[in-house]
């Protein structure tokens, strides 16, 4: 593998990782302490055990080879062989961990043994006396497992030596024993410790958990949410904090709210009231020019006049027009009059008359039988504007959808064009980091008690939602 390769892969470890769960990492961390703790005491205890039972078991054959020595040298003075082999034989019986016991004489001939064989060259090469009655001890491996061979010299060697041989099996066996109940042991206090570990992982992780979610629903502009604090420690002063920030926050989203809301309606009255002098006065005035031109048109005058007074007219009637499409577009009257499916299917209308894109009104039976409150509708009629607006100046669209439908007390606006798509967060036209457009219509939105939600992404169209309480 690259050292490049290896490299990623080993950074791709570390960020699964670190990427679990708080409550899984605490559990990790204990668990792993649990488990190198338990591993460690085996492995330590397992040791002690087995020096203990083999010092044991090495004392008690330096005893047994000193008995034997003392017990045979009188026979092996008068020669008597047999009660030799006798004695050895029930020094055999008396301790079972005795795999051999024989005796060499000076030329390391064997005198007696308890094996049922003769001793080979290599175990009588094995292990020898040591100089000046001192005993000789190896460790010898063989098929029936470690032996501990002790060789005493008898009468200072010179009757011969007495060869013992201790089999390790009983240690090796009470080593396993003991290890199997300290194995269950540190299995027992395992799983204790894992219990105490996940209420540990618990108390830690829940509280930060919930003050996760608190603070990814205060993201969303739940102002009104609070998380319990669980102790009085770091995390629970951390909560109260954040409950009190919820709180700040809320109190002056609602002061905002009020003063947005106070703003659009002095907004919405000095459009209603230029709206109403734009129709009521300078419309009219304006039309009683264009009469006055065309009287004046009527009477006997050079034909120079007549064709500039019929200009004249030509212009003002074009000037009318645009004057009322103004008065219309800052307080349409139908609004009050037909209500907002006919307005929204008017806006469609004119919108596909100066710009050419097609534009489909979809409104469920409700909207048609109910009127909505006043400022719900003028709220969606200009947020239908803005989208209209951005519509024909950034997407590029061939055809727009609007959706009106209502479930379970609540209401959908949907508009939905196939045009080119946008990225919100790099949208121009920005206060700060939002959309200067696009605030204005999730503020409208806000307003209104509701929550509009933007879909889009580059050459894949865009679908803006609104979604009210129902306020009829």
């Amino acid at each position: 593998m690259k050292p490049e390769s290896a490299g990623k892969s080993l950074k791709g470890i570390i960020s699964r990782v670190t990427g679990v769960s708080l409550f899984l990492k605490v559990m990790g961390i204990a668990l792993s302490l649990i488990a190198l703790f338990g591993l460690g005491t085996i492995i330590e205890t397992r040791a002690m055990i087995r020096d203990s039972v083999k010092k044991e078991t090495d004392e008690r054959s330096r005893l047994l080879a000193r008995y034997i020595e003392t017990s045979l040298t009188d026979r092996l003075i008068t020669g008597d062989l047999v009660a030799v082999s006798a004695a050895l034989k029930e020094a055999a019986g008396i301790y079972p961990d005795v795999a051999y016991l024989f005796i060499l004489n000076p030329q390391k001939r064997v005198l007696a043994s308890t094996l049922p064989f003769p001793p080979s060259q290599e175990l009588l090469e094995a292990n020898a006396a040591g100089a000046d009655g001192l005993l000789g001890e190896e460790l010898l491996e063989t098929e029936d497992g470690r032996i501990n061979d002790i060789a005493v010299p008898l009468l200072d060697g010179r009757l011969g030596t007495l060869r013992l041989g201790i089999s390790q099996g009983r240690v090796r066996r009470t080593v396993n024993a003991m290890t199997v109940r300290l194995l269950i042991s540190v299995l027992l206090v395992a799983l204790a410790g894992a219990g105490l570990s996940y209420l540990l992982a618990l108390i830690l992780s829940k509280p930060i958990i919930n003050l996760m979610k608190g603070v990814e629903r205060v993201e969303k502009g739940e102002f009104n949410v609070r998380v319990l604090p669980w102790f009085d420690d770091e995390i629970g002063r951390l909560t109260v904090a954040f409950n009190n920030m919820a709180g700040v926050l809320g109190r002056e989203k609602v002061l905002k709210t009020e003063l947005v809301r106070k703003l659009i309606t002095s907004q919405e009255e000095e459009r209603q009231r230029i709206s109403r002098e734009l129709h009521d006065q300078t419309s009219q005035s304006l039309t009683s020019i264009k009469i006055g031109l065309k009287v004046m048109e009527a009477q006997a005058l050079p034909r120079e006049a007549i064709v500039k007074f019929g200009e004249f007219r030509e212009l003002l009637s074009s000037s009318l027009d645009e004057i009322h499409g103004l008065a219309a577009g800052l307080r349409p009257p139908a609004l009050g009059d037909l209500g907002l499916p006919r307005v929204v299917e008017e806006l469609g209308e004119n919108f596909k008359k100066a710009f050419g894109v097609e534009v489909k009104c979809s409104f469920e039976q409700y909207f048609r039988d109910n009127r909505l409150d006043p400022e719900t509708e003028i709220g969606l009629y200009r947020i239908l504007q803005e989208a209209f607006s951005n519509i024909e100046k950034h997407s590029g669209a061939g055809v727009v959808l609007v959706g009106f439908s209502k479930n379970a007390g609540e209401l959908l606006v949907t508009v939905k064009d196939n045009g080119r798509g946008f990225d919100p967060g790099k949208a121009p036209g920005k206060i700060g980091r939002k959309p200067l457009g696009l605030f204005g219509m999730k503020e409208r939105a806000e307003i209104l008690g509701g929550k509009l939600s933007i879909r889009s992404g580059e050459g894949g169209g865009t679908e803006i939602a609104i979604l009210l309480p129902e306020k009829l």
